[in-house]
């Protein structure tokens, strides 16, 4: 979409997904945005910290939303609405013999079929744990401190560029 300009009218450019939209597709979209009348919508899961998608989190230029699995109509339905009731029904689940897990998860309410659901966020919870870096952000919707694929954490990096310096008297005092 380079190149391509409002001509006085209203333009709406979506990145579906956007945490996997290259990055060059988001310098074009910085030319489109120097036009009047153009918004930007940016959807997807929060999986990486080391996207795009993540730097508009971290920016005040952006309107953000975030939604997790709280906000699910069908957990709240089955009285899931925080992580405590998620830990609990996690443990709950462990403690069961696996017939009567499989009828706990067949007995949970679903009132809105089209959205996440208490079985498949539990299916992840048992699979992934609560804090797996897909977990917390395909479920509670949250940029993960470290990416899966990731040798260094970013946090480590961002940590290690935060901190001052030492100078050459505290270096040789430390060596």
């Amino acid at each position: 979409f380079s190149g391509l300009h409002n001509q006085g009218k209203r333009l709406v450019v979506i990145f579906d997904e956007a945490t996997g939209i290259h990055p060059g597709r988001w310098v074009q979209l910085e030319g489109l945005m120097t036009s009047a009348n153009i918004k930007f919508i940016g959807i997807g899961n929060p999986t990486s910290r080391s996207s795009e998608f993540f730097r508009c989190f971290r920016s005040p230029e952006y309107f953000k939303i975030n939604l997790s699995c709280f906000d699910s109509p069908n957990l709240i339905a089955n009285g899931v609405t925080t992580m405590e009731d998620l830990e609990a029904e996690l443990n709950f689940l462990k403690s069961l013999n696996d017939v009567d897990r499989q009828a706990r998860l067949k007995s949970y309410k679903i009132v809105q079929p089209k959205l996440l659901t208490l079985l498949w966020v539990m299916a992840k919870a048992m699979k992934w744990g609560l804090k797996h870096p897909l977990f917390v952000s395909k479920v509670l919707g949250q940029f993960p401190e470290d990416d899966t694929n990731a040798l260094i954490p970013l946090r480590v990096v961002e940590d290690a560029m935060e901190r001052d310096a030492l100078d050459a008297g505290q270096a040789r005092s430390i060596g």
